[in-house]
């Protein structure tokens, strides 16, 4: 920006933008907090509440992204089980939806979340803090011990209150799903989003705890989200096919095809009503 008085190049100085001439304040500028420091005019438009819930909805989607990287690489460096890699996902989504004030940070959320689920599914394994967090050393992330153990003393007093199991692990596997439709899709894909995600918690609320109890809970998840997005394709789209397929939810819970149809097959029946309950 320009000086109207001298025709020197203006700088920004605290929220100002002055001419180091003759001072002359040029403009106002605002800083924007939400994923960085940036500036920009006063005279921009403000964003409107569904941007901000936008940038939000993909900010939490990101945080997401990257604790699955995380917890993904040491599962598989350390053999860690599926059932314990997913637990940890659930725990971790669990984290980011309920309790995001107390956890912010992909690093530690992955690391307490991988803790409690080892612990949990599996505790005959040896894996130890220190296993885990030089794994994650070697990513690049740091680690402040006094800070992974303020975190876990935190998770351990809010552990107490969970949400009924499938729907935590139907909420991590949507959240991974939306992640990536929404970096790949198109403006129609990423706006069918919430009426799928209502979709698919309508089914789970159908499904009786007796179905899948002894199953792997990720797995039913993923059953239920592609039934909730194909019955949504079809009814608002008129499509059979789109973004969200069967491959990228079986690889998404790590399992096979045929189970992710003997799941779709049984919900369906129960949801018909037909089915065992």
């Amino acid at each position: 920006m320009i000086c109207p008085n001298c025709s020197v190049e203006c700088v920004v100085q605290g929220f100002e933008i002055i001419c180091p001439s003759c001072g002359l304040v040029v403009d106002e500028v605002l800083r924007c907090s939400m994923s960085s420091m940036s500036y920009s005019n006063i005279n921009h438009r403000k964003l409107s509440e569904s941007e901000n819930i936008r940038m939000q909805e993909s900010s939490y989607r990101k945080l997401i992204h990257r604790v699955d990287t995380i917890i993904g690489y040491v599962c598989r460096s350390l053999s860690i089980s599926k059932n314990a890699r997913d637990r940890a996902m659930e725990i971790a989504s669990y984290l980011i939806t309920y309790h995001q004030s107390k956890f912010t940070n992909s690093t530690y959320i992955a690391i307490v979340s991988l803790l409690a689920a080892v612990k949990e599914v599996d505790p005959s394994n040896p894996v130890k803090i220190s296993n885990i967090v030089a794994l994650v050393s070697e990513m690049g992330k740091r680690v402040k011990v006094r800070t992974l153990m303020r975190n876990l003393l935190t998770y351990s007093s809010i552990a107490k209150v969970r949400p009924p199991l499938l729907l935590s692990y139907l909420e991590s596997l949507l959240l991974r799903v939306e992640h990536i439709v929404s970096s790949r899709g198109s403006n129609d894909d990423i706006e069918l989003l919430p009426v799928v995600r209502e979709e698919a918690f309508k089914i789970a609320a159908r499904i009786p705890k007796s179905y899948y109890v002894g199953k792997r809970p990720s797995a039913v998840a993923a059953a239920v989200i592609y039934l909730a997005y194909s019955a949504v394709l079809r009814r608002l789209r008129g499509k059979k096919r789109g973004i969200v397929t069967q491959s990228m939810l079986c690889r998404l819970a790590d399992l096979h095809v045929s189970s992710l149809h003997d799941h779709m097959r049984a919900i369906s029946s129960i949801i018909a009503g037909s089915g065992p309950h």
